[in-house]
């Protein structure tokens, strides 16, 4: 496919896109961090991945003898699609994707990442 007016591939999805809106969410979009944390507190199915992270220990409590905490770890959701529910109760599919090839970024290798939720009422239900 050369060119697309979308940012995903509507063939590999798991469900028709024909009567569907959406809306796509990229990286650099406040949305994008706060919606995936969201999408995994209210899933109704299994996420198709999920991260795992460790965080640094923090100081324990004082009569503690390491002086250390451990076992934190943060999750994340991986790339893939999962259907969730909103405040209203209703539910929508979310997608997390890659687009195009990773190139060098400032910091290192970058690839631009979006996430896409899918309804099938009208647009304004994503708003």
């Amino acid at each position: 496919m050369m060119f697309s007016t979308s940012d995903f591939d509507p063939t590999l999805l798991p469900f028709s896109t024909k009567d569907r809106r959406w809306i796509a969410i990229e990286a650099h979009n406040q949305l994008y961090r706060l919606l995936p944390p969201y999408v995994l507190a209210n899933v109704v199915e299994d996420p198709p991945a999920l991260k795992v992270k460790v965080l640094p220990s923090k100081k324990g409590s004082e009569g503690d003898e390491t002086g250390l905490v451990f076992g934190r770890v943060a999750l994340s959701m991986g790339n893939g699609v999962c259907k969730f529910r909103s405040f209203d109760d209703e539910v929508f599919e979310f997608l997390a994707i890659n687009i195009g090839k990773p190139v060098g970024g400032g910091c290192g290798v970058e690839q631009m990442k979006s996430v896409v939720v899918f309804t099938d009422g009208p647009i304004a239900t994503l708003a």
